[in-house]
């Protein structure tokens, strides 16, 4: 998302590119020091986006908010950070009722 809006913001305003390279350089440096955790998909969690994906078809979510909410239900998370609500408030995962949404 940062990389996205970088692009997005270089020919709009050089400040909020420069913005969002530090912080990107500062987000890598949290996964190299360990400060984040980086998960991987594996078969399983692919089949679950698909159903995922399947299921609100007519919502048309795409594969970033499928994984995340696959993920979460494999990691039995319950709370998500996001600024889009539009599709995590109406997806019941398998471990909890439904999703807290932060902010």
């Amino acid at each position: 998302m940062l990389s996205e809006l970088k692009e997005v913001s270089r020919e709009e305003n050089k400040s909020i590119a420069d913005i969002c390279q530090s912080a990107e350089v500062v987000f890598v440096n949290s996964l190299a020091d360990r400060e984040l955790m980086l998960e991987h998909f594996d078969t399983v969690g692919l089949k679950r986006c698909i159903e995922w994906l399947g299921i609100f078809d007519d919502a048309n979510i795409g594969f970033v908010d499928a994984s995340i909410v696959a993920m979460a239900e494999r990691l039995k998370i319950n709370k998500i950070l996001t600024t889009d609500r539009r599709y995590f408030s109406i997806m019941k995962p398998k471990h909890c009722k439904e999703f807290t949404l932060l902010p």
